[in-house]
């Protein structure tokens, strides 16, 4: 296998210079944004903007919620992942949720309503349980 032009080979993990160091550890092409997992949407939005890329997927441990970045990287243009379940976060739906699976939960955290996704022929339609 040939040594990748411009790099610095690695035989273990990669770490920023401390803890507060918010330079991405690596490029696109070999995971910067991609997939990741933290504590709450707090710390989800609490990424740094050098590690996030449109696209990239984050877990979110407290609701068991999946979001993705999409039209930007911005903490408005995080989206409930299509694929997800769980529980999603928020007030008034501001993920923008126009269409989810079967059965999918969301809950509203000013109202702390909880509505649950049951599709029918004329499209997606939220009740709350």
């Amino acid at each position: 296998m040939a040594q990748i032009p411009g790099t610095i080979p690695i035989a273990g993990k990669i770490a920023p210079t401390d803890s507060l160091d918010n330079y991405p550890t690596h490029d696109s092409i070999y995971g910067k944004g991609g997939l990741t997992e933290v504590a709450n949407n707090t710390a989800r939005d609490a990424i740094s903007t050098q590690r996030r890329s449109e696209g990239m997927l984050v877990y979110v441990v407290s609701s068991q919620v999946t979001y993705q970045l999409v039209g930007g990287i911005t903490n408005l243009n995080w989206q409930v992942f299509a694929g997800s379940t769980g529980m999603a976060e928020g007030a008034g739906n501001p993920n923008g949720i126009i269409s989810a699976s079967y059965g999918q939960k969301y809950r509203d955290t000013v109202t702390d309503s909880l509505y649950v996704n049951i599709s029918n022929p004329t499209g997606t339609v939220w009740i709350i349980i």
